[in-house]
């Protein structure tokens, strides 16, 4: 009986820690923004992509993940900026503009959630 108790015990445990880290809020990939700070302005915008920061070297734009869009958000983001997208290297995404060439980066972010991108500061 106290092997039956002990075990039910672990097991108990086990959950509680699993659902812990499950719901456990990831870090945004910058430390300079807040991961709060950015799901509430992209929440509380009437976009589907928002510009939830900047640093010294890059803006960083958030959007909710969807399979079969992959990174067309951003994409048509920067297209707005006059820019073209030109090809797809792994995690980065090159665009051209005259002689110009501009590389972002993207990645899902907070279980799979959130698309995050990051393009150099104007």
């Amino acid at each position: 009986m106290k092997r039956i108790v002990t075990i039910l015990g672990i097991l108990i445990v086990v959950l509680i820690l699993f659902l812990i880290i499950r719901h456990q809020q990831l870090e945004f990939p910058t430390n300079e923004i807040k991961s709060s700070d950015a799901m509430d302005k992209l929440e509380k915008s009437n976009k589907k992509i928002e510009i939830v920061g900047e640093t010294e070297e890059y803006d960083w734009y958030l959007t909710l993940f969807e399979k079969g869009d992959r990174q067309k958000r951003f994409i048509e983001e920067i297209e707005k900026q006059g820019w073209i997208f030109d090809s797809q290297e792994g995690a980065g995404l090159i665009f051209k503009r005259d002689n110009e060439t501009l590389i972002t980066e993207c990645g899902v972010w907070n279980n799979n959630k959130y698309l995050v991108c990051s393009a150099p500061s104007k």
